[in-house]
């Protein structure tokens, strides 16, 4: 399955405005840590004494890679993993310890998508397969977390070109290993293929569901609907949808004809939507974006 190279943002440095930040008021200062990644976020005692215990209580853990490169600049792959998975587990412990989390992101950002594979799916010394999100997610301090932000890119890459093998999930690993009672928000960046939950497992609070850069067949997202009976926003970008579809066998091109289907046709998609907005964009930025309410 081919995927859109979705490129990670620069991840910029607390120090650079530690001095700005530290005459904020508490409350403002600590929705600005709910954004910071974790190991920045737990170093801040050499920045102000007021930033460790902000930032365990902002209800956030936000894990990135790119917060191990310096440490593993000449390491081995799964060297850095062992930090990264090492530094989840004690950031997700000590932001419990404050009170629950209610969002975790996974930013897992390599040089290529063989990596971003090796470094989630790929034993160090063994040939079985490996599922490092599973792994993450299934900490007690993830069980009931609301928002949950899984993303993985490469960070050199064309920006039009496509990729494969970027990383699979399942509903299952999700938090709760059974459905989460919890979540509400799903954003998820370059998944190969996120498959639907068993019939019956719902989510019931699951409110707003985005997805990117990502393969997925018309069924499978049928099923993930379905699972989400309080869906109220599905976001779709640079997203292939497969079976289902009318395509126009004049256009050969793939993206194109996902526009032509649901622009011109929207009241005949194959999906029983259940929700009250949809926003696809499919393609470079200069293709159209597609919105509308399926009720109308």
């Amino acid at each position: 399955m081919d995927h859109p190279c979705i490129t990670p943002p620069p991840q910029e440095s607390l120090a650079m405005t530690a001095d700005g930040l530290s005459d904020l008021p508490d409350d403002l200062l600590r929705r600005i840590l709910y954004f910071a990644p974790a190991r920045e976020g737990a170093s801040t005692a050499v920045l102000s004494r007021r930033w460790p215990g902000l930032w365990a209580t902002s209800g956030a853990v936000n894990l990135d890679t790119r917060s191990y490169d310096r440490a593993h600049a000449d390491g081995d792959l799964f060297d850095r993993r062992e930090s990264f998975l090492h530094g989840a587990a004690a950031a997700l412990s000590a932001a419990h310890a404050r009170g629950p989390v209610q969002r975790l992101a996974v930013n897992v950002v390599t040089e290529s998508p063989c990596e971003i594979y090796a470094f989630l799916h790929c034993h160090a010394d063994s040939a079985d397969e490996y599922d490092m999100l599973a792994d993450v997610l299934s900490n007690p301090a993830a069980q009931q977390v609301e928002e949950l932000r899984i993303s993985a890119a490469g960070s050199v890459c064309e920006l039009s070109g496509y990729h494969s093998n970027f990383y699979e999930l399942s509903f299952g690993t999700l938090p709760g290993v059974v459905p989460s009672m919890a979540l509400r928000v799903l954003h998820i960046t370059n998944c190969t293929e996120l498959l639907p939950p068993p019939p019956g497992e719902v989510f019931p609070l699951l409110t707003d569901l985005k997805l990117l850069g990502r393969t997925t067949s018309v069924t499978d997202l049928q099923g993930i609907m379905d699972a989400a009976p309080q869906l109220a926003g599905l976001h779709l970008e640079r997203t292939r949808l497969i079976g289902g579809l009318e395509y126009d066998e004049e256009t050969e091109d793939g993206e194109q004809i996902m526009i032509e289907r649901y622009g011109s046709a929207a009241q005949r998609s194959p999906l029983s939507y259940k929700v009250e907005s949809i926003l696809l964009r499919f393609g470079p930025p200069a293709l159209p974006s597609v919105s509308w309410n399926p009720g109308q």
